[in-house]
């Protein structure tokens, strides 16, 4: 009996020593695979960390080279080199000079790119820019195939903003005591009007309709809203907008909108006096008779006159002591349908602070099919307005224009009572306040076929970038 007993208690002994070690074992798995977890896990995030960093570190470089291109280059005269060393030794951006200013080049894209503000080509400077990461890879075999080196073009591109489908742009006041500036009549844009300024102020119940609008004053103001062609009131279309700008602009900033084309310098390329001055001109100024026998003539009294269907007529430079441009189209089909033949022409205005007269007004007679680019800038201390009258208004004239006007506010004249059409478009720093009279319409539609005015009209220039 005692016999059994002892056994009962060793086997019971020897089962609880057993499950003792079974448990163990188990255990010891258990830990084991809780231990190799938490080293895989630790692995994972050793490499994560080297991955983000790579990519923090690419993301800043992309970022660095974004800001020299902006600071040093869209808006300038040529592209210097760049050879950036990035903080903490983290990398290197090396990128190569250009001689040519992106707002003058002349190279086409390879291929049509329908991206960034420009449904077409335009022209661009291309950059190559190399870009060397330098991460920490910590001997971690899973993130050492990750390359350091990395290559990336930079395309600056430019064209102007009327045949990117901008028809009516607002640029920002060149000074910042101007005042708020004033659109309003019966303007209707079949495209988009860009409003660069709070204090332009849009009154929309006096006529003005566009397609769309934006602005890059951070909002519409109460003072801008604005009605479709169908007159109901929208919002802006503030879809992403490309920073972008039309150069240098003394004491301001390059991306803040102002405009400043017409003159901007003696050796600025693109300048719109200049690129007249290369080429075959007229010069007129008010106060001296003169007759170019190719159809511009001054005669001395302030008052200028310019057959634009005259096939001998090249560009015209007009100075100071003007106080009215008569600009002759084309009188009837036969001749307005020649004249889109002929070759594009440029007429800049400048009046300088010593005009002895003040230009008033602006006379369009006919209609006109040839191109035209028509620049106009006043500096004279007088800011009375530039009156522009279309004197055949009734008969629905259309005029082939694109206007660039500074420093100018222009209001409409005594037109008669019709629909004239501007083919083209406008850009103003000042007011442009057209008539309120219901019979009397102004409407701006883009130029399909631009031809060589696509170089020589004043651009705008916006950066893309692409992976190679």
């Amino acid at each position: 009996m005692e016999h059994s007993l002892a056994h009962t208690r060793s086997a019971s002994s020897g089962s609880a020593i057993l499950m003792g070690l079974v448990v163990m074992t188990l255990g010891t798995f258990g830990v084991a695979a809780w231990i190799s977890l938490l080293n895989s896990r630790a692995i994972y995030i050793q490499s994560m960390e080297v991955s983000s960093n790579h990519r923090i570190a690419r993301v800043n470089a992309r970022a660095v080279a974004d800001e020299f291109i902006y600071r040093h280059a869209l808006a300038k005269l040529a592209v210097p080199a760049g050879d950036i060393l990035i903080p903490d030794g983290l990398g290197r951006v090396e990128m190569s000079a250009a001689d040519t200013a992106p707002l003058a080049s002349l190279i086409r894209p390879s291929s049509e790119v329908i991206t960034g503000m420009a449904n077409g080509y335009g022209y661009q400077v291309e950059l190559p820019v190399k870009v060397t990461i330098n991460v920490d890879h910590d001997n971690d075999p899973e993130t050492l195939a990750i390359p350091s080196i990395y290559s990336r073009a930079y395309q600056l591109k430019s064209r102007a903003p009327q045949l990117t489908g901008d028809l009516l742009v607002l640029h920002r006041p060149i000074t910042a005591d101007s005042g708020e500036h004033e659109l309003s009549g019966q303007v209707r844009v079949y495209g988009n009007t860009v409003l660069w300024s709070s204090r332009v102020a849009v009154v929309a119940d006096s006529g003005v309709r566009t397609e769309r609008y934006t602005t890059f004053s951070g909002g519409a103001s109460s003072q801008s809203k604005v009605r479709n062609l169908e007159g109901r009131w929208i919002a802006p279309a503030n879809y992403p907008l490309v920073t972008n700008t039309a150069g240098e602009v003394e004491g301001g900033n390059a991306y803040d909108g102002r405009l400043n084309v017409i003159d901007p310098g003696a050796h600025v390329p693109w300048s719109m006096k200049n690129q007249l001055m290369k080429g075959s001109h007229i010069v007129l100024s008010g106060d001296k008779e003169y007759d170019s026998g190719r159809g511009a003539r001054s005669d001395g009294a302030g008052n200028i006159h310019v057959t634009i269907g005259d096939s001998h007529l090249t560009s015209v430079l007009i100075g100071n002591h003007v106080r009215t441009i008569n600009l002759h189209g084309q009188d009837d089909a036969l001749s307005f349908a020649n004249a889109e033949s002929l070759s594009a022409i440029m007429i800049v205005i400048h009046q300088t602070a010593g005009s002895g007269r003040t230009l008033r007004n602006i006379n369009l007679r006919g209609s006109n099919n040839r191109r035209l680019l028509l620049g106009i800038k006043r500096e004279d201390s007088n800011n009375a307005e530039s009156r522009l009258t279309f004197a055949d208004a009734d008969e629905d004239p259309r005029w082939r224009l694109m206007l660039i006007a500074e420093r100018c506010r222009m209001t409409a004249g005594n037109s008669p009572h019709g629909v004239v059409t501007l083919v083209g478009g406008i850009r103003t720093d000042s007011d442009f306040e057209w008539s309120g009279e219901p019979g009397k319409i102004l409407e701006i539609r883009r130029e399909t076929d631009a031809g060589i005015l696509e170089r020589l009209a004043p651009r705008t220039a916006w950066l893309e970038s692409y992976a190679n």
